[in-house]
């Protein structure tokens, strides 16, 4: 993944010399599922593996804004965390997570040194903001209980996968109430299986 990176901004017309100082200077970081990231201004960000779950709290339910995949980047500068914003964003590892990061104060260096970097940078915030377009719009859309389906399809390993409730209805941004009703329902369509912790699909 770190040679993607390079790679990547080799394509900017960063120098040999600025990227053996980027590859100096990379933070490697893995936290485990469910804990949340410090905000700290990792600048961009690459997910190594796992999942970035960005989300705000809306009064005390959580909503998920976005969720960011392997080789997926981010930009987490000094603004993303600012106070006075009306939004504040928050952080948290699904699955196992390792993320590649440029610390801040040497990515903002190198957006000033390569114009081509800085328009780059604008795309990776459209991407995101499409993607929580289209997180938001399922959530009008899509039948609660579509959508409580796909999230279990899609992170299930080998038929199941191992979350609480809680977890889901976090991720989702419903209320766990909602998550235990329609997942029972599910259990008696014969759809799943449920225990302590766990959720096994019925092939």
């Amino acid at each position: 993944m770190i040679e993607i990176l390079k790679d990547k901004l080799k394509r900017f017309g960063v120098s040999s010399q600025d990227l053996d100082e980027i590859e100096e200077s990379l933070q490697i970081k893995k936290f485990s599922d469910g804990k949340p990231l410090t905000k700290s201004h990792y600048g961009l960000l690459m997910i190594g593996s796992g999942s970035l779950r960005v989300y705000t709290i809306f009064g005390s339910q959580e909503q998920t804004i976005l969720t960011l995949e392997k080789g997926d980047e981010w930009v987490i500068c000094q603004i993303c965390t600012q106070k006075s914003l009306q939004l504040e964003l928050n952080l948290q590892a699904l699955g196992d997570l390792e993320i590649i990061a440029i610390p801040d104060n040497i990515f903002r260096n190198l957006r000033e040194k390569y114009p081509k970097l800085s328009e780059y940078i604008l795309t990776i915030f459209a991407k995101q903001f499409a993607k929580s377009i289209e997180v938001a719009s399922k959530s009008k859309t899509i039948p609660f209980r579509d959508r409580l389906i796909e999230f279990i399809n899609k992170n299930a390993i080998n038929n199941s996968i191992k979350i609480t409730h809680q977890q889901i209805a976090n991720h989702l941004g419903v209320t766990r109430e909602s998550v235990s009703k329609n997942l029972k329902q599910l259990e008696k369509n014969g759809f799943l299986t449920l225990s302590r912790g766990k959720i096994c699909l019925v092939v």
